[in-house]
């Protein structure tokens, strides 16, 4: 036998009365087991008190402690460590009383001392092994017992026949009652409801089965349980014979109550989601069928609003030709008229003094035609766009169109940037505001002040005109660009402002008027849009001027 395969050489106390035996035990035993000798009883206690053994082998017959009662000290503070005897003394009641005290085994010497050195040693060895396989078996069944007492999960046993053999004390935290002796699984009713015949058949061929989750009420089984209805799973798992042979089951229950209100709330919340959903679906469609019949009615509208436009746009040519012509014509009939007039009176002084009221009327006639002529042909849209230097164009309009005998002064913000648009519309559209100024300026005053303010606005062009004249009454300002509208028909036929805010309209601006009231002078606020190619430059750079 090689040194790994030895069996390992077990720490043996022998205890004997007699030097001479126990000397040649140890020169009989010693190459098989680590021999300390002991003479005495108390000695061999002071030595377990000091070491470990693995066994101990006693004399039955000693003074003073006698094996037996040696063995009964050793097992009160060493009980799992095995005792032999090995006397002189051998008869069949000794042994019995030494047996039935917790011996492992008995030896016999004969008075030559001979003991059976294999039987002796063999013996030793199996109670050592059954020692540790007593102390392993101890070891499992405290942690199955800790296992079983400590898990919080519901742990039953059954046996074969599905008679209770035992429980945890979570079975009763989770039932609120015991099963007892006289509960049966296989006639348990709330098993019986849930059809579990064919989960025990499988159990019974050794399976481990989960079961799935059922009703559970402990009143079922006996009245005097409480009435509570729970909600159980877990898992059944077969027991075993040493034969291998189905001896039982063993039940590990979990209460899912909660978990299966949940689940009914989710299932439930998620069926008032999908009626949610549902409904908002028909919701979507019914407002996308709403949609497309409006989008086909905005259609039908653009459709109808483009043919519009365009009639519109055929009217308005034809009564910019109608207009146009009318002007033309009335214009050369009043020429000819002013020349009669003019021939007629000549060498006449009353006929002059008479005709001189005509001609002035005359005078007016011709501007109510000049400005009918220039509204129609102001147009709706302006092709040809530039940037105009206000500076010039206003003092410009302003010098010329100021009466010799009328002190006014024009004041343009500094750094005034260009107006865009068109230098002719705009001339007549700046030339009006500027004569509507001193048509109405404030005569008692004595002189006319007029200010323009010029700043670009986001993609617009700003142009603030303000003016100390009369004032506009706050009744008329809704009225002031209505055709022929005129608080003084005397002296004008109200096309002027109708026309300015045609040419702002054509530039695709607009123009609005203000006033604090009559005295208090009037303003009029322009805007027209930058060059496209400006408005680009800037949308590109992401910069909008303020």
């Amino acid at each position: 036998m090689t040194p790994d395969t030895e069996p390992q050489r077990l720490k043996v106390l022998h205890v004997d009365d007699f030097d001479e035996f126990l000397e040649e035990f140890r020169a009989l035993f010693g190459q098989d087991l680590d021999i300390t000798s002991a003479p005495s009883g108390p000695d061999a206690l002071d030595l377990l008190a000091q070491r470990d053994f693995d066994a101990v082998v006693v004399d039955y017959e000693m003074p003073g402690m006698d094996g037996l009662a040696f063995m009964a000290a050793v097992k009160e503070k060493w009980p799992t460590v095995p005792v032999l005897f090995c006397t002189g003394q051998g008869s069949e009641a000794v042994a019995r009383r030494a047996f039935m005290a917790g011996a492992s085994d008995y030896f016999v010497k004969d008075f030559s001392f001979f003991i059976d050195r294999e039987k002796l040693v063999n013996s030793v060895r199996r109670a050592v092994d059954l020692r540790a396989a007593e102390e392993r078996l101890s070891e499992e069944r405290r942690v199955l017992e800790s296992l079983i007492e400590s898990n919080p999960y519901s742990i039953q046993i059954i046996d074969r026949d599905g008679w209770h053999r035992r429980a945890n004390p979570a079975q009763f935290e989770l039932f609120k009652a015991t099963s007892g002796p006289d509960y049966n699984m296989l006639a348990d009713p709330n098993l019986a409801v849930a059809e579990y015949g064919p989960l025990f058949e499988r159990v019974r061929k050794g399976e481990t089965v989960r079961f799935p989750t059922i009703p559970f009420n402990p009143a079922r089984i006996a009245p005097g349980n409480p009435d509570i209805e729970l909600q159980v799973a877990g898992v059944v798992f077969p027991l075993f014979d040493a034969r291998g042979e189905y001896d039982g089951l063993v039940v590990m229950h979990e209460d899912v109550t909660a978990r299966v209100q949940a689940e009914a709330g989710l299932k439930e919340a998620l069926g008032a989601l999908q009626e949610s959903h549902d409904l908002l679906e028909q919701r979507v469609e019914e407002r996308t069928r709403e949609l497309a019949e409006a989008n086909r009615a905005l259609e039908e509208q653009a459709h109808k609003r483009e043919r519009l436009q365009a009639e519109l746009v055929r009217k308005n040519r034809e009564l910019e030709e109608f207009s146009s012509r009318v002007s033309h014509d009335l214009r050369n009939e009043l020429l000819v008229l002013r020349k009669t007039l003019e021939m007629a009176s000549e060498g006449h002084p009353e006929m002059e003094e008479r005709s001189r009221g005509m001609l002035e009327r005359y005078d007016h006639l011709i501007e109510f035609v000049e400005r009918l002529l220039s509204l129609a042909r102001a147009g709706s849209t302006i092709s040809r766009r530039m940037e105009i230097p206000a500076e010039p164009l206003l003092r410009g309009l302003f010098e010329r169109l100021t009466p010799p005998d009328v002190p006014a002064r024009l004041v343009v913000s500094k750094g005034a940037p260009p107006i865009p648009g068109d230098p002719l519309t705009l001339e007549q559209l700046f030339g009006n505001l500027i004569s509507n100024s001193f048509q109405y300026r404030n005569r008692e005053r004595g002189s006319l002040k007029v200010e323009v303010d010029v700043r670009v606005v986001g993609l617009e062009t700003e142009v603030v005109y303000r003016d100390d004249g009369i004032g506009i009454d706050p009744q008329n300002l809704d009225r002031i660009f209505d055709m022929s509208f005129t608080t003084d028909r005397r002296a004008h036929f109200g096309l002027g402002l109708s026309l300015v805010q045609k040419i702002a309209e054509a530039h695709g601006g607009r123009i609005r008027a203000a006033s604090d009231g009559p005295g208090q002078g009037a303003t009029f606020v322009l805007r027209l849009p930058l060059p496209l190619a400006k408005r680009r430059a800037l949308a590109e750079a992401g910069v909008l001027p303020s």
